[in-house]
């Protein structure tokens, strides 16, 4: 199946915030491997948690 990606206006301006080609690999990289995921939330989880043990989210994520 495959997934429609919307793009947050926060998220927009963020990525205009950074180089082109550090934003052009972001989104290139949501489009090919997030986007083609039968469950794109499995990659989310493993995000959420290496973001975690860096603790750059903290108590922001609930489970």
């Amino acid at each position: 199946m495959a997934w429609t990606i919307e793009y947050d206006v926060t998220a927009v301006k963020g990525l205009r915030h950074i180089g082109k080609r550090e934003a052009r690999r972001i989104v290139d990289y949501i489009e090919e491997r997030i986007a083609g995921q039968d469950n794109p939330r499995a990659l989310g989880s493993l995000l959420r948690d290496l973001l975690e043990l860096f603790g750059a989210i903290g108590s922001e994520i609930t489970a």
